[in-house]
């Protein structure tokens, strides 16, 4: 997939100028700067989703919450978004009205 995205040059980006981008744009906000990320390889998709595949069973049988595999957003603060390959989150935390999985950094 090809993508032309114009990036404004600044000293630092925000998660507006985050959200701004093209649904599934190679990208992450840390510290304030916007990272490319490139795609995985094979091996590191193969590993991820044997641990995804665990996780998933082991928290089902357990009825602790929800897996999530990327891309999807995981904003901790203004200058921080990343898209993990793997998200866990406790049935006590999840909330599915949320757009964007917020966290507060503990």
């Amino acid at each position: 997939m090809k993508y032309e995205i114009n990036i404004p040059n600044k000293e630092f980006y925000t998660y507006e100028d985050y959200a701004k981008l093209p649904e599934g744009a190679p990208y992450q906000l840390i510290g304030g700067k916007l990272i490319m990320t490139p795609s995985p390889t094979p091996s590191h998709q193969y590993i991820s989703t044997r641990i995804e595949k665990k996780l998933i069973d082991f928290v089902e049988e357990r009825d602790l919450g929800l897996v999530f595999y990327a891309p999807l957003d995981v904003y901790l603060e203004e200058k921080e978004t990343y898209q993990p390959d793997i998200i866990y989150i406790s049935k006590e935390t999840f909330c599915f009205q949320n757009v964007t999985l917020t966290f507060v950094k503990e």
